[in-house]
């Protein structure tokens, strides 16, 4: 570390704080005996060096200085430089990662000297890999940026402003806005074991034991450096604890602490290893402790969560609303957008329909002509999300419209060309959308529809109305 002082006294107080009160860290702190880590190099010092009235010749005190970081050589051990000015020309150091500024920088000429000099490669072998470092207090441009001359200015883009509009109020729709979907359980839990892939713990994913060198360079040479391992976690592990922890993650969201019992039953029956029937998979060599690693612990109630269902009855789910909005809606959106996607509408409660295909604007005009839509609107902005699993990693799903019928039913519509794998995810996440805001019944019934054709969507949205009117009770919630 490089830190530039206004003056000499300044510099002596750094000194004192850093080098002898250990203030910074204590790896900074000079010993009586050993070579000096921390050194202070300005006009005064060199004078007293020079006088041999310093801590040593002038001489030496420069060939430390001039050899940071060079193993072998007297300045090897030294890990914090203090300056005025003397090292603003000159000076080459290798293992510089952090720079402090702690004076007045008047100059942009100054900035970069001060800074230049201290950006030198630790290594020359392979230069497309990149070195980094830590710059505070230095208020310099690294890569001043030239102005383009000639020529005109390129015009900005046309925006429209899109907005709720006030005499469209009975187009207003709402919706529910869900966090997560859950099995509705009742009182009774039980889970699908064949449903939960084996858990693996292996060291591929999170290493059990690292090396931290304190410097740039060798490893394992000039300041050292230390291993870091599990052992401390392993020693504070209790098997009973990780199973309390997966069981109380598992009732959260339901709100009912008397299915605890059950669901600490079910975590003895997973956490436990596969050749003892449970599921998780340890590696060849891996501490069986290894498992109480947070990684793992995230893991097991995400798996264990999917594979709930309820112990008796049939399968429902429920929806868990957001605490701070349950309810979204068309009210009080005022936003810009790019003109050439704008499409104006007549039945919706926004002024414009943000388009990003021509399938949406061919939908967009269906809408506005069916005689049974009574509302409708494009989901941008509105923060109607429908989150889902794909291949371990949750995505939030938004669907393109929300359309409400003159009898109150309410319509995902997705407009899709080519399906694909993905897309499977995201119509399976939508029906247990469905599913879950039916069963609660808090936002009227809905369906979620797939338009391939906006041909067909007239022909589609009659059959649903009339499908939903002759039996409300067993109406789907998909269609395609």
């Amino acid at each position: 570390m490089v830190v530039i002082a206004h003056d000499t006294n300044v510099a002596r107080l750094l000194e004192k704080h850093i080098a002898e009160l250990g203030e910074a860290s204590p790896m900074l702190v000079n010993s009586k005996t050993g070579d000096r880590v921390t050194v202070r190099i300005d006009s005064d010092a060199l004078a007293k060096a020079e006088a041999g009235e310093g801590d040593g010749a002038g001489e030496q005190t420069r060939e430390i200085v001039a050899t940071v970081g060079r193993i072998g050589k007297p300045g090897e051990q030294v890990r914090c430089l203090i300056s005025v000015q003397m090292l603003s020309e000159g000076w080459d150091a290798r293992n510089v990662t952090q720079i402090l500024g702690l004076r007045a920088f008047q100059s942009q000429l100054l900035c970069e000297q001060v800074v230049g000099r201290r950006l030198r490669r630790s290594s020359m072998s392979d230069l497309s890999q990149p070195e980094y470092v830590d710059i505070y207090g230095v208020p310099f441009q690294l890569l001043p940026m030239a102005k383009a001359g000639g020529g005109k200015p390129s015009p900005p883009p046309d925006y429209t402003n899109v907005h709720s509009i006030r005499d469209r109020q009975d187009r207003l729709i709402e919706f529910p806005r869900l966090v997560q979907i859950v099995p509705d359980i009742q009182d009774k839990l039980d889970v699908n074991l064949d449903a939960i892939e084996p858990i693996r713990v292996t060291p591929r994913f999170d290493p059990t034991e690292t090396w931290v060198e304190f410097d740039l360079g060798t490893p394992h040479a000039g300041m050292g450096g230390v291993t870091q391992d599990r052992e401390r976690a392993y020693q504070n592990f209790r098997i009973q604890r990780l199973l309390f922890r997966v069981a109380a993650g598992l009732i959260e969201p339901y709100s009912k602490p008397w299915l605890f019992p059950q669901a600490l039953n079910i975590a003895e029956r997973v956490v436990r290893p596969t050749g003892n029937g449970g599921k998780i998979d340890y590696s060849d060599g891996v501490d069986p402790r290894e498992v109480c690693n947070l990684r793992y612990l995230t893991v097991i109630r995400e798996r264990l969560s999917a594979a709930l269902r309820p112990g008796e009855g049939p399968e429902r789910f429920l929806p868990a609303l957001d605490e701070y909005q349950p309810i979204g809606s068309t009210d009080g959106l005022n936003f810009n957008s790019p003109t050439d996607r704008c499409v104006p509408t007549q039945k919706s409660h926004l002024s414009h329909a943000v388009c990003d295909s021509g399938l949406e604007r061919r939908i967009c005009a269906v809408l506005d002509g069916h005689p049974n839509v009574e509302a409708w609107v494009k989901n941008h902005k509105l923060f109607l999300e429908i989150p889902y699993l794909y291949f371990g990693t949750t995505y939030r799903y938004r669907p393109d419209f929300v359309v409400r019928l003159d009898n109150g039913l309410r319509i995902l519509v997705e407009g899709k060309g080519d399906p694909d794998e993905k897309d499977d995810a995201k119509a399976t996440a939508a029906r247990r959308w469905v599913a879950a805001v039916n069963a609660w019944g808090g936002n009227g019934h809905w369906v979620h529809h797939i338009c391939y054709d906006a041909a067909d969507l007239d022909a589609v949205l009659h059959a649903i109305r009339r499908e939903h009117e002759e039996h409300p009770a067993t109406a789907p919630t998909a269609s395609e």
